[in-house]
């Protein structure tokens, strides 16, 4: 499957350790599932260490061979135990990489002739 990587950023200069939660969701038309991230999307809390300014974690698509729409799926930050966070989601597509099976191939197995009137 894909890999996604997702980083968080830490902006000013208080940047003693903390830990920050992130929240997912399938969204749209044709949202993402727990079935279609390795680990599900199930709500993670990353931990930086004073002095930290970026983390970044990675989420694997599961592989399927379903032909099916893109899949989409929000990450927002939900809490921090240290500042304040920036609420607004980031959207992410997973982009459906199964190929379709050719066309059904439809043609004349045989003719022959009757009896003659």
């Amino acid at each position: 499957g894909a890999v996604y990587d997702i980083t968080v950023e830490r902006i000013g200069d208080d940047l003693g350790a903390s830990d920050v939660t992130l929240s997912f969701a399938g969204i749209g038309t044709a949202p993402a599932s727990d079935a279609d991230i390795e680990d599900g999307l199930i709500t993670r809390t990353l931990g930086f260490l004073a002095g930290e300014r970026a983390l970044t974690f990675t989420l694997l698509a599961t592989p399927d061979a379903l032909l099916e729409a893109d899949e989409t799926f929000s990450v927002t930050l939900v809490g921090a135990t240290l500042g304040t966070v920036d609420t607004t989601p980031v959207t992410v597509t997973i982009r459906d990489d199964d190929v379709p099976p050719p066309p059904a191939e439809v043609r004349l197995a045989s003719a022959t002739l009757g009896s003659v009137v």
